[in-house]
């Protein structure tokens, strides 16, 4: 489908990508090309308008997380084809929340590659993974109100994607799987979830999908040191969950 947005909101479609339809993530990802994301990344970094240390710390970490192979880079074939058809295969016997959810996946993680692929040679190493994010956070800070509304479309089929008896609830099982998916280890994830869900009150090992938006735009975009969703992608909280 072709995005609906406003002229002024086209950066954020070109910087986040639209891949999002009205019942979700749209299997057929189409951008309006009139922005190159590459340029602005490197014009943001010209200008000198740095990302704050603890939002570049966070996506370091997040690379870290994404490389399967740990050689320190990024791309499909080597990292994220293996995650798309692990997470795509919980679906068996089931009726999946969109068709051709491999596909779906698959397309979504080649668009965010080539989107942060930033001199073009066919991987993404770290540099490039945190500078490609500059546009994506003044997108967020410029226009807060379509970003959100975005992130909420995005990362809501995600979690559908994600949430297998569609309940409208991550369990710590769904959390364990998408980490497996990436041959990360899963013991300190129901900590890690515990001691997030505490901070909004809530028992220590249901995600509800509110909740998980909350911490996806926290963990993006808000570099307060006491956010919960700062944790969202650690792996080696305690079971004692004093971390």
């Amino acid at each position: 489908m072709i995005c609906s947005l406003s002229s002024r909101s086209r950066f954020l479609v070109n910087v986040m990508g639209c891949k999002i339809g009205s019942s979700g993530l749209s299997p057929t990802i189409q951008l309006n090309r009139r922005l190159n994301t590459t340029q602005l990344a490197s014009e943001f970094l010209l200008i000198g308008n740095s990302m704050d240390p603890e939002l570049q710390r966070r996506y370091r970490q997040l690379f870290r997380f994404y490389d399967v192979q740990g050689d320190g880079s990024l791309s499909v074939e080597g990292d994220f084809q293996q995650v798309a058809e692990a997470l795509a295969a919980r679906w068996q016997h089931r009726n999946t929340p969109f068709p051709d959810m491999l596909g779906l996946l698959l397309g979504t993680y080649a668009h965010e590659s080539e989107r942060r692929d930033l001199n073009h040679d066919g991987v993404v190493d770290e540099l490039e993974f945190v500078d490609s994010h500059a546009p994506v956070v003044q997108a967020f800070l410029g226009m807060r109100p379509q970003a959100e509304a975005f992130i909420a479309r995005a990362a809501g089929a995600f979690f559908d994607c994600l949430d297998l008896d569609c309940d409208g609830v991550l369990e710590v099982g769904d959390l364990e799987a998408y980490a497996a998916a990436y041959r990360k280890p899963t013991e300190g994830i129901r900590a890690n979830l515990a001691r997030m869900l505490a901070a909004f009150a809530l028992p220590p090992d249901r995600l509800p999908r509110q909740v998980f938006l909350t911490l996806v735009e926290q963990y993006w975009f808000d570099p307060s040191p006491d956010v919960p969703g700062r944790w969202l992608f650690t792996l080696d909280c305690p079971t004692d969950a004093s971390c």
